[in-house]
């Protein structure tokens, strides 16, 4: 019983690995990243900017159009978002026949099973749900909230009917 514990805490936080941008985020891959440009260039006081532009841009050329020094943390989130650009451009968007309603009742029935994880897709992590008990219902619950906010999508695309 004493491994059981750990081995469920660490499951646990294996379910909470954060994403960066949630598929249910990317609609068209041309219409994220203008919204994305959109919303960072604003931030950065450069509203005009095309995809290409804010994909080439260096904290030094923030510097010499705005006379604001991005800093550690400004560099770093101008990065972090070109990434995103570029992750929204490549990303194919696909619609999967998977419905999040029925995922979220699979969740709550039987979610201590890991049936809505094998119905999105995610056997292996079914499976262990499967022998770890949900993890006592830990894992089930924080399942349920991904799925309500549509942070856990199907492992092959986006879902087709949304909440």
């Amino acid at each position: 019983m004493k491994t059981f514990t750990p081995l469920c805490l660490i499951l646990c936080l294996l379910a909470l690995a954060p994403y960066k941008l949630s598929a249910a985020a990317i609609s068209k891959e041309a219409k994220v990243a203008t919204g994305l440009v959109t919303e960072n260039t604003q931030q950065l006081g450069l509203s005009s900017m095309t995809i290409e532009d804010f994909l080439e841009l260096r904290p030094r050329d923030v510097r010499e159009m705005t006379g604001e020094r991005l800093g550690l943390k400004g560099a770093i989130a101008l990065r972090a978002a070109q990434r995103q650009v570029k992750k929204a451009i490549r990303q194919p968007v696909i619609e999967t026949d998977k419905d999040q309603l029925v995922a979220l009742i699979l969740c709550i029935m039987v979610g201590w099973m890991g049936i809505h994880r094998m119905y999105l897709g995610y056997y292996g992590i079914g499976i262990i749900q499967l022998l770890t008990l949900g993890c006592c219902g830990l894992w089930t619950l924080l399942d349920m909230i991904r799925i309500i906010t549509g942070n856990l999508q199907p492992k092959e695309g986006l879902y087709g009917e949304t909440l």
